[in-house]
């Protein structure tokens, strides 16, 4: 993004309404085309959801898959338990 930023101009008024410089604020202030800023936007968001997500649901399936091959029905309902907390953390984390 600061890359990016790099090539634009400013040359609105150098105030920032919001509590957090964050970088849609930045490009409202540019004068120049944010074409590009924002598709760096959308393409550094989708890999920072994409892949975190994809890799616990990996990692999740392979879990479930080892906990239903447990053959004793008190082993996999051990295996449940303790995964149950890391499942539901994990939930209430990315599910906000």
């Amino acid at each position: 993004h600061t890359v990016c930023m790099l090539r634009l101009t400013f040359c609105d008024a150098n105030t920032i309404n919001h509590y957090f410089c964050d970088i849609p604020p930045l490009l409202q202030l540019s004068c120049t085309s944010t074409y590009v800023n924002e598709v760096v936007i959308l393409i550094v968001g989708s890999i920072n959801i994409i892949v975190p997500t994809s890799t616990i649901f990996t990692s999740y399936g392979f879990i479930l898959s080892n906990i239903f091959h447990i053959k004793s029905s008190e082993g996999r309902s051990k295996a449940f338990s303790t995964c149950s907390s890391h499942i539901i953390a994990v939930s209430l984390f990315f599910g906000s």
